[in-house]
């Protein structure tokens, strides 16, 4: 039988460590080996695996990385600040990191770069398959419209979103600019205040609301003269944690919305599906509601 994946969490007692340690726990041939934090973390010491919700394992909380040999991977989901210096420390220890943090700056990113010369590393600003694949479109998008069309991104996040704008969008921006053949660095507008002039041909507009406990959404804009294309995504879900059985939910809504020069009208009926019309109500929205249960066995050795 194979030895399991031994896997350390970093920011283990975070939202996404939390998610992390659970999904170790439901994956056969994964074992939770090291769960690391701050070192002024309140918690130290305390069962990670009850922190997130499940009995315990037995891995601590720690503030010192685990040595060579310790681990096979590192999941990274602490801090900007410790991002860096983990990918080098994995290095180190001759261990495989992924790494999800957000909020780096291009030098971070060259610097983790260089250290996949001499260990595998997966770095993504969103774990996302949906999100990944929307990179892809939006990057289709581009390339197909081509430069006559204006580009904007415009995210919405709740009062606890720390990086601005948030790594998705800076990575839809990235998409958008590698497939137009437009450097980031030079046309990315943040921003707009005073008299800033008119927009420039090659501008792409990047900009983040921050406002209350609201679900996360998006906006891509293609828009040329007077048209726009935009497309909304808003989705929301929770679950309740609970060391047997964890129901969860999931409500999403999908908007592409044409408002400004276009009647757009579905070329073929689809027992009322009016997704692409221009009534403007919910009812021209496809949504889903997604109910579910996760069951955790408590016996032991039992899957």
């Amino acid at each position: 039988m194979a030895e399991p994946v031994r896997i350390a969490v970093f920011g283990a007692a975070g939202k996404m460590g939390g998610a992390i340690v659970r999904a170790i726990a439901e994956t056969p041939g994964a074992r939770l080996v090291a769960a690391v934090e701050r070192p002024d973390f309140p918690a130290l010491g305390a069962d990670a695996s009850r922190l997130a919700g499940l009995p315990e394992s037995g891995v601590r909380l720690q503030s010192n990385r685990p040595g060579r040999g310790a681990a096979d991977i590192w999941v990274d989901f602490s801090a900007p600040g410790a991002a860096v210096a983990n990918s080098i420390a994995a290095a180190q220890a001759g261990a495989a990191i992924v790494i999800g943090v957000t909020g780096l700056s291009a030098q971070d990113k060259e610097a983790i770069a260089s250290q996949a010369e001499k260990i595998p590393i997966v770095l993504a600003p969103n774990m996302s398959v949906g999100v990944n694949v929307m990179l892809r479109l939006v990057a289709d998008a581009a390339r197909i419209l081509g430069p006559a069309y204006d580009i904007e991104i415009v995210e919405t996040h709740h009062r606890a979103k720390r990086d601005a704008p948030s790594g998705t969008a800076l990575r839809l921006a990235e998409a958008v600019a590698e497939a137009s053949g437009r450097d980031l660095g030079k046309s990315a507008r943040y921003e707009r205040h005073g008299d800033i002039g008119p927009r420039t041909a090659d501008e792409i507009g990047i900009q983040t609301v921050i406002n209350g406990p609201i679900p996360v959404s998006r906006i891509e804009r293609f828009g040329l003269d007077i048209n726009r294309v935009d497309t909304l995504f808003v989705g929301i879900g929770g679950e309740y944690v609970n060391p047997i059985i964890q129901p969860f939910a999931e409500w999403t809504i999908d908007v592409p919305s044409n408002r400004q020069g276009y009647v757009c009208k579905p070329s073929v009926s689809s027992l009322g599906d009016k997704s692409l019309g221009n009534d403007g109500s919910l009812s021209a929205t496809p949504s889903r509601l997604t109910l579910g249960m996760r069951f955790t066995p408590w016996l032991k050795g039992f899957n």
